[in-house]
């Protein structure tokens, strides 16, 4: 059911103790800059919107390591709440390092650095 990309594609997670499932989308980025930690992602509003996942994963590999960013439902719908779509219905995700933090950049006013995301790196417990 999840598998299907019409459906929104993503993974089911069953806990085999509780019985509880989890369904998660994931978004992969390598690095888009030489000089710092950057991924850019492109998501459906369609993903985010429609209640189909429990979790989202955008994770950015550089330097070889992954740096992964774990947001639930109500996190990543907080987050696009200041964020604009474009004219085909994605959001774009710019997840940078800036000093020792990581920020959600792409829709930040200038005189703003962005939302400082870093709360959600490497947030595994949430599964």
């Amino acid at each position: 059911m999840i598998g299907k990309r019409v459906d929104g594609s993503g993974i089911i997670l069953l806990n085999e103790k509780t019985g509880e499932t989890k369904k998660v989308k994931f978004f992969h980025s390598n690095n888009h800059r030489s000089n710092s930690t950057f991924g850019w992602h492109k998501v459906n509003y369609k993903n985010i919107e429609n209640d189909l996942f429990d979790l989202f994963v955008f994770s950015v590999y550089w330097q070889q390591k992954v740096y992964s960013f774990i947001l639930s439902f109500s996190e990543i719908n907080n987050l696009v709440s200041n964020k604009k779509q474009n004219d085909q219905g994605y959001y774009h995700f710019y997840f940078e390092m800036i000093g020792s933090k990581f920020y959600e950049t792409k829709d930040s006013i200038k005189e703003e650095i962005g939302t400082d995301v870093t709360m959600y790196l490497d947030k595994w417990k949430k599964f």
